[in-house]
C-alpha cells in the first residue's frame, strides 16, 4: 500500500528534477501555494481542464504522453489568450495499488512540458480514485486577450498548425499504427509563441481542441457573424480526411480571425461574413457545416474517449 506522502514524493521528485517546481509551491509541503502578482501592463488569465481515464485516454497511450497532454490542454488555452504561462495547480485522483507506475510516467511527461514552457507547479491536491484523473488549473499573463467576440465581416479565418492530425493519429494508434500522425496525437505542442505574436491584432482567437467545425461555430456565435471555408486543405494535415479536419478534435491548433493577409506561418482557410452559420464553398457550390465535434454531453461526440 502506498500512502499519500509516497505519492506526493513521486510528484515532487518529477517536477523538481525537471526544474518545474515553483518556489511558490513551498516544496508541496503546505496547503497553499504562492502566486506572485501579474506583471505591469498585463492581465492574469486562468483556465482549467481535466483528463479522465476512459474518457480522454484509453490505455493505449504511454503515461508520459497522457501527462504531456493534461498540461498541453491548458497551455493551448493560454496560447489562445496570448498569455505567458506562469503557474498551475492540479488535483490528481489515483488508486495507489493500480496507478503507481503510471503516475511516475505521467508526472515525468507533465514536468517536461512544464519545464519547456515555464509553467511551474504551485501545488494542488491528491485523492483516491478508482480511475486515474487529473484536473489542471493554469495561470498566465496576457497583454491583450483577443477573446472570441471580435470577429468582423471581411476578416480572414486563419489557423496556426494543422487540423485533422489528432483524429487521424488517434485512429491509427487504435489500429496499432505508428508514424507522424500518431506522434502528433501523442505529443502535440502548445502554440504559445504564435499566440503571443497574434494577440495584439487578432480580432478573435481560440484553440481547436473539440474540432474545427464546432470551435468555429462557437467563435461565430460569440461574434454574431458567419464564416465561409474556402481552402480547408491549406490547413488539413497530410493523411487526414476532411471529416478528421472538420470534426475530429485534439489538434490544439490556433483558430483566429485576422484583418488582412495572414501572418507568416499561418494558413488562411476562409473568411468572415455577415449573417450566421459556417459553410464550405468550392467548385460544386456551398454547403452548411454542422456544429459537430467533441461535446462530452452529446451522444454524437466524435471522440471515442
Amino acid at each position: 500500500m502506498t500512502d499519500e506522502a509516497a505519492l506526493l514524493a513521486i510528484v515532487r521528485g518529477a517536477f523538481a528534477a525537471a526544474g518545474a517546481l515553483g518556489a511558490g509551491a513551498r516544496d508541496l509541503g503546505d496547503d497553499v501555494g504562492v502566486l506572485e502578482p501579474p506583471a505591469p501592463g498585463t492581465t492574469r488569465v486562468v483556465t482549467a481542464d481535466s483528463m479522465h481515464e476512459g474518457r480522454h485516454f484509453s490505455g493505449q497511450e504511454p503515461a508520459p504522453s497522457v501527462g504531456h497532454r493534461a498540461v498541453l490542454r491548458n497551455l493551448s488555452d493560454l496560447a489562445a489568450a496570448g498569455a505567458r504561462p506562469v503557474g498551475m495547480i492540479w488535483t490528481l485522483g489515483v488508486d495507489p495499488d493500480v496507478h503507481g507506475d503510471f503516475l511516475r510516467g505521467f508526472c515525468a511527461g507533465a514536468a517536461r512540458l512544464c519545464a519547456a514552457t515555464g509553467l511551474l507547479l504551485l501545488g494542488g491536491d491528491i485523492t483516491r480514485s478508482a480511475r486515474f484523473l487529473c484536473s489542471v488549473t493554469a495561470f498566465g499573463d496576457s497583454p491583450r486577450l483577443p477573446g472570441r467576440g471580435g470577429a468582423r465581416p471581411g476578416d480572414n479565418v486563419c489557423v496556426f498548425g494543422t487540423v485533422g492530425q489528432g483524429a487521424a493519429g488517434r485512429r491509427q494508434l487504435g489500429q496499432g499504427g505508428q508514424g507522424p500522425l500518431v506522434e502528433g496525437y501523442l505529443w502535440p505542442r502548445p502554440r504559445l509563441d504564435e499566440g503571443a505574436h497574434i494577440a495584439p491584432r487578432a480580432t478573435a482567437c481560440l484553440d481547436v481542441s473539440d474540432g474545427l467545425a464546432l470551435d468555429l461555430h462557437r467563435l461565430c456565435r460569440r461574434s454574431a457573424v458567419g464564416a465561409v471555408l474556402t481552402d480547408l486543405d491549406a490547413a488539413r494535415a497530410p493523411g487526414a480526411t476532411v471529416d478528421d479536419a472538420l470534426y475530429g478534435g485534439d489538434d490544439y491548433a490556433l483558430l483566429f480571425t485576422w484583418p488582412g493577409p495572414p501572418p507568416p506561418g499561418a494558413h488562411a482557410i476562409g473568411h468572415i461574413e455577415a449573417g450566421s452559420g459556417v459553410f464550405v464553398e468550392g467548385p460544386r457550390g456551398r454547403w452548411r457545416v454542422p456544429a459537430r465535434g467533441h461535446d462530452p454531453f452529446s451522444r454524437r461526440s466524435t471522440k471515442p474517449c
